[in-house]
């Protein structure tokens, strides 16, 4: 009974110690509850009755389960879910399934009907249903609702359970691949076999009756192309009324990226475009074989050409070989090579951009090129598989950091590239001015404040004033010395302060003239910030976020992530999965000194730099600690004030009278430090005075310095280097490897 399945399996999910589910039979001709509805809950002497009514009380009883979402909005959308399932679905699958477990439909109707005709139309009708109205909803998203598990999933799961283990074949599960892995999915994670007492797996077989349904093929010279819709629903749940825009083309990923590896499209035609990865002729010129890649994903696919049955398949051969665009329209047929479900059998090709093969950078070598050289090209090296696959993580990486930090209310805020402020205090930055071009033509003499302008200036109005003999900024774009910001936490505090949580991701730049392979001088940031918070709350936050990155890249990008750990670092997923497995290891700055100064550390590490109190630690500490001491993420909190930024709020000295800041540093294995964050100093003087204690020009922080004169509150934020996650999560060993195009000292091409 599904209603009675539904019950049971949330009793299940809310961990209700004392539930005891039993099988009661009523009196003939006697209901057991008022409206002989079933289930049906017994609590201390009284009844309730409806499933709905009872999975609310279950539910209710559980103080922390999520079941029905986390907010007002969700919580509706799971309810539509739930009465969608109820009201359409059920009884169609119902129908569907009675007469093949012994049931009469015509003793329950009371009327003359074909039975396993109507069992048929309605199983067809239901799939109609799931086609249209579930399958686009599950394109993108793993569950119904959000990003977990909800009653949702549970109330449709078992509404559709009976179909999906005794109607629907392969050929009908191949029309709704999106929702066989839900159920997939879904089935697991609420542990249906146990609730069962049996395995619970999708039907091999349709018994007794056949779906499927009687093609005609049309006999015309012009070929029928099909596509494979795109869901319209997005990660927003914004479905339009009318979608104008689609594809033009069917991508190579929604062609093999399904549970049988396109062998549910065998016999189906399609128009897919992209770039020779390989091109080959056999049989004396009148068989080619085509790679075709067109990003989407990892794979290419094979398309396969002959002289008497291809349109165009002369283009082919004067068309360059790899690299060459192509446009070809065919059909999908089963793949004799091992290792391969389907290829394409092309009935046309058309050319659409041809290549000089001698002058094409990227050839097919016996060795891979080097990156180095795929540097030198950065505008033709998304082609190769390496930074492709990087560009797809990437990509992974970065809608993961929007929906995990939408799902928990953060608002995105975009800051400014161009600032007056220098966050970190360090003097490395990219001095922005229009000043230059008049300069030229002064013979290279910038203005100066000479006496007369300093007179002048003293009725100045703006904050920043210049002295005498130093450049008159005042005359330059802004009125004022202006760079390219190194963070835009000082800017997202302002909207922290007024909308409480909220983030910033963007580029940042840094004029620092290091070239180590994880320094870039324009790179990405993400930095969130929280009011009301503490620094525990600060850690708890980035260590989430780090493992939601890494599961979400994990799901997303199954085929990217093989090739980084057969190609790139052997044993990659398993460092990554260690890392959801395991709480990250918390230590104080003096813990990890101590530590560090054990004999047998201070033998293995053989550290250039003497780890003693009060040093900034390098690259090869915190290496050491993640890989060689935990073998896991690392946060390093309480680091002397001495070399942290300004706004770092302060710890009381220590007994040595040492004075030490709440900032924290996570260190990941191969990398080092990933992230960096601390609780903010909000007593306004305290902050004042270390602004002019770390010499920095209290005029210049006016503004940030009125977020503590106005309302002050505790805060805390920390800050990540995006393109450092990217080499973490695909063991690329250079972070100007994983960036589009990298900026670097020397370096601004493209």
């Amino acid at each position: 009974d599904v209603n009675s399945l539904k019950v049971q399996t949330v009793a299940k999910l809310v961990s209700l110690p004392d539930f005891e589910y039993k099988v009661v039979k009523g009196t003939a001709g006697k209901s057991i509850t008022p409206r002989g509805t079933l289930p049906v809950l017994h609590f201390n002497g009284e009844i309730l009755y409806g499933t709905n009514a009872i999975i609310r009380y279950l539910i209710a009883l559980a103080e922390d389960s999520q079941l029905l979402g986390d907010d007002a909005f969700t919580k509706a959308q799971v309810l539509q879910w739930s009465e969608f399932s109820s009201n359409d679905l059920e009884i169609l699958a119902t129908v569907s399934v009675l007469p093949l477990q012994g049931v009469s439909l015509k003793k329950m109707t009371k009327a003359s009907i074909d039975e396993m005709q109507t069992a048929k139309e309605a199983a067809r009708q239901l799939l109609s249903i799931i086609e249209t109205s579930v399958e686009p909803a599950l394109m993108t998203d793993t569950f119904l609702v959000g990003k977990k598990l909800t009653l949702a999933d549970i109330v449709l799961c078992c509404a559709l359970y009976p179909v999906f283990e005794l109607v629907y074949d392969k050929a009908a599960q191949s029309k709704v691949p999106n929702t066989c892995r839900w159920f997939q999915t879904i089935i697991n994670q609420i542990k249906l076999s146990e609730i069962l007492g049996k395995e619970v797996k999708l039907c091999e077989k349709a018994p007794t009756y056949d779906l499927a349904t009687k093609t005609v093929k049309k006999e015309s010279k012009n070929i029928s192309v099909g596509e494979i819709k795109a869901s319209p629903k997005q990660s927003g749940g914004i479905v339009l009324k009318k979608q104008l825009f689609k594809l033009p083309r069917t991508t190579v990923k929604s062609i093999l990226h399904t549970p049988t590896k396109g062998s549910e499209y065998v016999g189906k035609t399609f128009k897919v475009c992209g770039w020779a990865r390989t091109v080959r002729s056999q049989q004396k010129n009148t068989l080619a074989f085509i790679d075709l890649s067109d990003g989407s994903c990892f794979e290419s696919l094979q398309v396969v050409a002959t002289s008497s049955e291809t349109s165009g398949f002369a283009e082919i051969g004067s068309a360059g070989g790899i690299g060459a665009s192509f446009k070809v329209v065919g059909e999908v047929v089963a793949s004799p090579k091992e290792g391969q479900a389907v290829e394409f059998k092309a009935l046309e090709v058309a050319v659409l951009g041809k290549v000089d093969p001698v002058a094409y950078p990227l050839k097919k070598t016996k060795h891979a090129h080097s990156k180095e050289f795929l540097r030198e090209i950065a505008h033709l090296r998304p082609r190769t598989k390496l930074i492709g696959a990087v560009a797809r993580v990437r990509h992974a990486c970065s809608m993961a950091t929007h929906y995990f930090f939408n799902e928990r209310g953060f608002k995105y805020v975009h800051t400014p590239c161009i600032t007056s402020s220098d966050c970190e205090g360090a003097g490395e930055m990219f001095q922005v001015t229009a000043m230059l071009p008049k300069a030229e033509k002064n013979l290279g003499q910038l203005p100066l404040v000479d006496a007369k302008r300093a007179k002048e200036l003293k009725n100045y109005k703006g904050s920043y004033s210049p002295k005498t003999g130093e450049v008159d900024y005042t005359t330059d774009f802004f009125s004022r010395p202006a760079y390219l910001t190194v963070s835009g936490q000082l800017n997202v505090e302002a909207f922290a302060c007024a909308l409480s949580d909220v983030y910033t991701f963007g580029p940042t730049f840094r004029a620092e003239n290091s070239h180590t392979a994880r320094h870039l001088a324009e790179f990405w940031m993400i930095e969130p910030e929280m009011c009301f918070c503490t620094l525990d709350d600060d850690m708890n936050l980035a260590e989430d976020y780090l493992k939601y990155c890494v599961q979400y890249v994990i799901e997303h990008c199954a085929d990217d992530m093989k090739f980084f750990d057969q190609f790139v670092e052997k044993g990659l997923i398993d460092r990554l999965r260690n890392v959801l497995d395991n709480e990250f290891q918390r230590m104080t700055y003096t813990e990890a000194i101590e530590l560090l100064n054990q004999p047998e550390h201070l033998k293995a590490g053989n550290f250039e730099e003497e780890p003693v109190w009060g040093i900034d630690l390098g690259s090869e500490h915190e290496r050491y600690i993640t890989e060689k001491v935990y073998k896991k993420p690392t946060i390093i909190t309480d680091y002397p004030a001495s070399f942290k930024s300004f706004y770092m709020k302060k710890n009381p000295v220590d007994k040595k009278g040492r004075e030490t800041v709440q900032a924290m540093d996570i260190l990941v294995p191969r990398i080092g430090e990933l992230m960096g964050g601390s609780a903010r100093e909000d007593n306004l003087e305290v902050m004042e005075g270390i602004i002019r204690k770390k010499g920095l020009d209290p005029e210049n922080f006016k503004w940030y310095c009125d977020l503590r004169r106005y309302g002050t509150v505790p805060h805390a934020g920390f800050g990540l280097g995006f393109d450092r996650l990217v080499m973490f999560v695909t063991g690329v060993d250079n972070i100007r490897d994983v960036i589009p195009f990298p900026r670097t000292p020397g370096q601004c091409e493209f």
